[in-house]
């Protein structure tokens, strides 16, 4: 993994914590590159689910997220390599080994809500604590594409308030495939609207919550050893939230650097549809509460009152 630093390694631009950080505490880490609006939204999600540890990197971000993040109560790193999936791995891979194993960890993406049915009453903290005592390593998770009711990549309201406008979600094409590296699930939004098929269906299963031991080596969607991705239930999903005002010259940058998987291949089909594109359709489901994910199917309850 330290082949992948040109140097050696995140530099720190800002230290918060001290190093006793206790053991029950789930420590959220985030890899960000200019996404000021979506980064302040995940801060404050976090936050009301019960994190108090957040360790972010920046990947040279030049659009005030940096700047931003100074003035928060984080431990904030600064990368200066361009991004690949193999290094975003090692970045997260150092971070783990500064703040230690044998602990919970909370992994996302800034376009990510961690979200799980019942999180208006019960911690994070309360479910790292449920999976520790069920034997449960990882918590299994899907992305789950948030879109409005309107046209892709305009926003109707602040971008700092973008859970309020992208509500609705995806009830019936999602669908569970289980292969070598876990249960994993796929379908979903995009393949909808991009139609880009089975050939390219990438999947949509995570495991953002894990209990971290010295073996292991998180991955963005399966982490290794694999053995570990299996038995648990799907508790929890990552509302994902894309296709917004300015994602655009994103994914044309992204597409044209190819950094992403198989050449950047799903930003160029997003690039082949740009214009007029509409997720919302008769079946979309509106999220209200955390009750609402209740409504994909595949969601399972874990809080005593909910099964009463």
């Amino acid at each position: 993994m330290d082949s992948y630093f040109e140097e050696s390694g995140p530099v720190i631009l800002k230290k918060t914590y001290n190093n006793d950080i206790p053991d029950d505490e789930v420590i959220l880490i985030c890899c960000v590159r200019n996404d000021i609006g979506r980064i302040k939204k995940l801060y404050q999600h976090h936050k009301d689910i019960g994190i108090k540890y957040m360790i972010f990197v920046d990947n040279m971000s030049d659009d005030g997220t940096k700047e931003w993040l100074l003035d928060q109560e984080v431990d904030l790193y600064q990368i200066s390599e361009t991004y690949h999936a193999g290094r975003k791995a090692a970045w997260v891979r150092k971070i783990q080994d500064i703040y230690g194993y044998n602990r919970w960890y909370l992994i996302v993406d800034s376009d990510e809500l961690f979200t799980y049915v019942g999180c208006e009453k019960h911690s994070i903290n309360e479910l790292a604590k449920y999976s520790k005592d069920k034997g449960y390593k990882r918590i299994k998770s899907m992305l789950l594409d948030m879109y409005s009711d309107h046209e892709a990549y305009i926003n109707n309201c602040d971008i700092s308030e973008f859970d309020k406008e992208y509500v609705y979600f995806d009830s019936d094409t999602y669908y569970e495939a289980r292969d070598c590296r876990g249960e994993m699930v796929r379908g979903g939004a995009r393949p909808r609207v991009f139609n880009y098929g089975k050939g390219y269906d990438n999947p949509l299963t995570k495991y953002p919550l894990i209990y971290a031991e010295y073996e292991d080596v998180w991955g963005d969607h399966t982490p290794v050893p694999f053995a570990k991705n299996f038995g648990c239930p799907m508790i929890s999903v990552l509302r994902h939230y894309k296709f917004m005002a300015g994602d655009k010259e994103k994914y044309k940058e992204n597409a044209a650097n190819g950094n992403y998987y198989g050449g950047s291949l799903e930003y160029k089909c997003y690039l082949k549809k740009e214009d007029g594109i509409t997720f919302y359709y008769q079946d979309s489901k509106k999220y209200d509460s955390s009750e609402s994910l209740m409504e994909i199917g595949f969601m399972e309850r874990i809080w005593p009152e909910q099964n009463t």
